[in-house]
């Protein structure tokens, strides 16, 4: 595996015309300033799904967008992950040249899925809909994820603030941690903070919200610069954090955001690891 991530790092990749154009909008409609952090959520798209890839792969030199493979994969530790995750996917032993040209595969065809769902907006938004969330009550358990969802406290949050639109809503579902209390008094803040009076009138926009979270110190998944600090410490860690009584919350929270996955370690311990699309985002998700 060691020769194949060494051959697929020094490799070039290049897309179709039609995967570069898509590559492109897409980026700029996420607001992203590198194409390697979409190409990566392509890739980890791509891999969700189980049929075999079948592309035909145009030789480098094209008009196609070529990327590197150490642009394109990552740091070693990252890129280790993908091309285990490929060849898994591949269900086969491959051969360098059949890697680079699965990873092309899946490349397109992540661009192709993400691109139809997206509708032309933004896949970041995209991909805050699949977030699921876990009530702060239920405490981290390995491999776990709470059942509750964005939406579902989203939606309670809309028995006593109706008015407020429901991606504001979403949002303090997030600064609420997805426990409901927490999310009621964030919305009642919210509301005072903009300036409007009564709970059931309030009206406030999303750019308004985000204006005012942003005061807060909290980025649009609702992390605080603690958290980011704790998932740049998982990500360092090379055989998962061990998760501390202090960083219980944070983690919990960063785990039913997907950006961690956790596991039963030495001693019964609960460690900490990045997750399949944490890895694929890179650090621009995280951090503050």
């Amino acid at each position: 595996m060691t020769s194949l991530v060494e051959g697929a790092l020094h490799a070039t990749y290049q897309l179709s015309p039609t995967g570069s154009g898509r590559l492109r909008r897409l980026t700029a409609a996420s607001g992203l300033s590198n194409e390697n952090v979409l190409s990566r959520v392509a890739l980890a798209t791509s891999l969700a799904d189980p049929a075999p890839i079948s592309v035909e792969v145009s030789p480098v030199g094209g008009k196609g967008k070529e990327i590197k493979g150490t642009t394109l994969l990552g740091r070693p530790g990252p890129a280790s992950l993908l091309v285990a995750l490929i060849v898994r996917h591949h269900d086969e032993e491959v051969s360098a040249a059949e890697l680079r040209t699965l990873i092309i595969g899946h490349w397109e065809r992540g661009l192709q899925v993400i691109n139809a769902a997206a509708g032309g907006g933004s896949v970041v938004d995209q991909i805050a809909e699949r977030i699921r969330l876990q009530d702060a009550s239920t405490p981290a358990v390995a491999g776990g994820r709470g059942a509750q969802t964005r939406d579902s406290v989203a939606a309670s949050l809309g028995r006593e603030f109706g008015r407020l639109p429901v991606e504001v809503r979403r949002l303090l579902a997030l600064v609420g941690r997805f426990d409901l209390g927490r999310a009621r008094a964030a919305a009642t803040r919210l509301i005072d903070e903009v300036g409007t009076s009564g709970a059931a009138t309030g009206r406030v926009s999303e750019s308004q919200a985000m204006r005012v979270l942003t005061a807060w110190g909290l980025n649009r998944l609702g992390m605080t610069a603690s958290d980011s600090a704790t998932m740049e410490r998982i990500h360092d860690a090379g055989d998962g954090l061990p998760v501390t009584t202090s960083e219980r919350d944070s983690v919990e929270f960063l785990a039913n955001l997907g950006l961690v996955d956790l596991m039963d370690g030495q001693g019964r311990e609960l460690r900490a690891v990045p997750s399949t699309m944490a890895v694929a985002l890179g650090a621009e998700s995280w951090r503050q």
